[in-house]
């Protein structure tokens, strides 16, 4: 069969010319032969594209999240807003309590100071006289005993007073009351041993006269001599 394209010769039963593929005339009655599909090159097989998501899912791959990587803020949640007791430098900027609000404070620990002593010297006294009873002492020696150890135990009771309070929290029960505290310089905590050494100098203060606790008056940080000495404020906490 000659090809009507190109006039090349072929076979009769082939359906398309060998030389330029174009289709041969078939015969009346003959059905050409189906196409014969083309084998696809060799190499590697196709990944099918899938999401990021999916992707991940379907290798087992976690989140960010699951494998421990740290969270951002979320954009809803409401920003913290520091207090004086997140940073101590913050502190120094509260208002710093005035003479009459301290001395108002100090009225009432010492009150409370009182009242602790005179329990405690109603025990002591009881204590000398049940041990008077049962021994040959002397009058005298026991009603020295008596005050002796009666003034021992009230300078305990103060000296615990202020110091486990003030250094525990910064706050007397009356500066508690108050809302006032007590900070150092930089803000910082006092502790217990700064705590101790502001009792003692409050001793001073009042031994000048009351010196000491006027300068709060007149000092532009509101310190007394304790204060300065102790390098301490005090301050009001907002309500």
């Amino acid at each position: 069969m000659r090809c009507p394209a190109c006039g090349y010769i072929t076979f009769e039963h082939l359906s398309t010319c060998k030389r330029c593929g174009k289709a041969l005339p078939q015969p009346p009655g003959r059905r050409p032969p189906p196409p014969r599909p083309i084998a696809p090159a060799p190499g590697p097989a196709p990944r099918a594209h899938m999401p990021a998501a999916d992707a991940g899912a379907a290798v087992g791959l976690a989140e960010p999240t699951d494998l421990g990587a740290p969270r951002g803020p979320s954009p809803e949640a409401a920003p913290l807003v520091p207090t004086a007791a997140d940073y101590p430098a913050a502190a120094t900027s509260l208002p710093k309590a005035g003479f009459w609000i301290r001395g108002l404070a100090f009225l009432v620990d010492v009150m409370l100071v009182t009242l602790l002593a005179w329990i405690g010297g109603v025990l002591v006294q009881g204590s000398v006289w049940l041990g008077g009873a049962v021994s040959s002492a002397p009058e005298a020696a026991l009603e020295w005993l008596e005050s002796s150890a009666g003034m021992l135990l009230a300078l305990l009771i103060e000296a615990a007073y202020f110091t486990l309070s003030v250094g525990h929290s910064g706050q007397s029960p009356g500066k508690g009351l108050l809302r006032l505290k007590v900070i150092r310089v930089n803000g910082e905590a006092v502790g217990f041993g700064l705590a101790f050494v502001r009792w003692l100098a409050q001793g001073i203060s009042f031994l000048a006269l009351g010196v000491g606790f006027l300068m709060i008056a007149f000092t532009r940080n509101k310190q007394g001599l304790h204060d300065k000495i102790a390098g301490t404020f005090v301050v009001r906490l907002p309500r």
